[in-house]
């Protein structure tokens, strides 16, 4: 019986780590579009957006060291 669950447990780590590299390509690729819409609203001179966008970009980041961890 322990040799059945050997198997079973690779494969839940490997979902698991699937699983988070997959949250973590959707939290960067969120991260880079924050990014550039950051730089449009600089460049505009739009301070509430660009602190909003800044806001936004940081829980991203923040939720992204989480995932890593």
């Amino acid at each position: 019986m322990e040799k059945n669950s050997i198997p079973k447990q690779k494969n839940i780590m490997q979902i698991i780590n699937e699983a988070k590299e997959r949250v973590c390509l959707s939290l960067l690729n969120q991260v880079s579009a924050c990014e550039r819409l950051l730089e449009e609203a600089e460049n505009k001179d739009n301070k509430i957006k660009t602190k909003d966008l800044f806001l936004r970009q940081h829980k991203l980041l923040n939720r992204l060291e989480k995932v890593i961890r």
